[in-house]
């Protein structure tokens, strides 16, 4: 990890250990012009990479994001659900919206998971704002899986800043805590940090609370997927939401710089039936109320 001078040029010293990707962590106002990253290749020792960036009005203090989960789609309707709802989340004008994992459902082999991701982008193009992909062990738990999922959609960590918060986008099946701990501590201490994840506290908090270490703290709130159910709570003093599926539910995120305001909501049309799930722990599920913050 690096970061530029004034003039934007930057050097980048590589460990070998990588992913095969050099990314930028991009803010409100600078963002790239078309993907935020590049692969690097066997010369990647030598060679220049450049970022086109373009700038943008800065979010302010108030801003709004969504969190859906586990769309796992794999079959041509799958993706028309998709499509019909990002544009019903485009009517809430959110900023952006993050998908908290299984993005897709298994890997089959390379030529279906192309389809398939090639599919996933087209149904994102429907959103009016961007899309941030979490990938979940759906996607990446295999090795053709990772591969494919880095060739469609990039790397499987990154970050950005958003108004006067930092986001860390969680690779929970192969965590890199390295980068991300190097990320965050790059990241000045005034600055709140919201992880999204697929995995969140039930079966990999206590590793995620090892691996953070002192960044833990920082932490403002984690989002996740995984469970297929909405709950939230809180874990070692950190706040945590886990969105439902495409069929159940979605977090409707107010952001303003002394409060975070997180929403429960079903989607449009879903009945209790498809809503209501078990908790992990094996209890009912208890009926949240629509529009009221958890």
């Amino acid at each position: 990890m690096t970061r530029t001078d004034d003039d934007g040029s930057y050097v980048l010293q590589l460990t070998g250990e990588e992913a095969p990707f050099v990314f930028v962590v991009w803010n409100d106002q600078w963002r790239p012009r078309g993907e935020f990253y590049r692969p690097l290749t066997a010369d990647a020792e030598s060679r220049t990479v450049d970022f086109a960036m373009v700038k943008h009005a800065p979010a302010g203090a108030a801003f709004r994001f969504i969190v859906i989960s586990d769309t796992h789609c794999n079959h041509p309707k799958h993706f028309k659900q998709l499509s019909a709802r990002y544009a019903q989340l485009n009517e809430l004008k959110p900023a952006f919206i993050a998908v908290t994992g299984d993005l897709t459902n298994h890997q089959v082999n390379k030529k279906y998971n192309v389809k398939r991701y090639a599919e996933w982008r087209k149904a994102k193009a429907g959103s009016t704002c961007p899309v941030i992909d979490v990938p979940g062990n759906h996607d990446t738990a295999t090795p053709a899986g990772l591969a494919e999922y880095r060739e469609s959609l990039g790397p499987t960590h990154h970050a950005f800043d958003f108004g006067d918060r930092h986001f860390v986008i969680f690779d929970s099946n192969r965590p890199n805590w390295r980068w991300v701990n190097a990320d965050l501590d790059a990241t000045p201490r005034d600055r709140k940090v919201i992880v999204f994840s697929h995995h969140g506290y039930s079966n990999r908090g206590k590793y995620m609370h090892g691996g953070l270490k002192k960044n833990w703290t920082r932490c403002e709130v984690l989002f996740f997927g995984h469970g297929h159910v909405h709950k939230s709570g809180v874990y070692k003093n950190l706040p945590y939401h886990m969105s439902g599926t495409i069929h159940q539910s979605f977090h409707l995120v107010d952001v303003a710089p002394a409060k975070l305001t997180v929403t429960w909501q079903p989607w449009e049309n879903a009945t209790w039936g498809q809503i209501k799930a078990r908790f992990l722990s094996g209890k009912p599920a208890t009926r949240p109320q629509a529009g009221v913050p958890d």
